[in-house]
């Protein structure tokens, strides 16, 4: 009898594991998928992130560019102005050259050989000379 007791007995304490083994078993394959979901999900969150990121440094690149655009067109502008102002001022001294010759030549004239009427060329140290840049 104790030999049938003891198989029983050993018989149940087998099924009483094998029963705590497949529960234990089955409570683990519940929680791998939800931590594998959890994963998924922290995944997911991390790659819209870097999707967010990338469309605002995207975005940025775009505002850049349009920036330096606008620069560029600003720089350009007021480089032809500058160009312009110095074809502007280069006629001006062409023209004061001219000027001068001009009346430097109708001064002598005037004055003779030597240079009696208006004190004579010697005298003109303060007119404009072209080529001299005393400004």
């Amino acid at each position: 009898m104790i030999a049938t007791l003891d198989s029983g007995l050993i018989t149940l304490l087998a099924v009483l594991c094998l029963v705590v083994i497949s529960v234990s078993m089955l409570r683990r394959a519940q929680q791998r998928p939800a931590r594998s979901r959890e994963l998924t999900r922290e995944q997911l969150a991390r790659l819209r992130d870097q999707r967010e990121v990338k469309d605002s440094m995207d975005e940025l690149l775009v505002q850049l560019e349009d920036f330096s655009r606008r620069i560029n067109a600003q720089v350009d502008t007021r480089f032809a102005k500058l160009e312009a102002l110095i074809r502007d001022a280069d006629d001006r001294i062409a023209k004061l050259g001219r000027l001068g010759q001009r009346s430097g030549g109708s001064e002598a004239a005037k004055s003779g050989p030597g240079g009696a009427v208006g004190g004579g060329a010697a005298d003109r140290s303060d007119e404009f000379e072209p080529g001299l840049s005393g400004w």
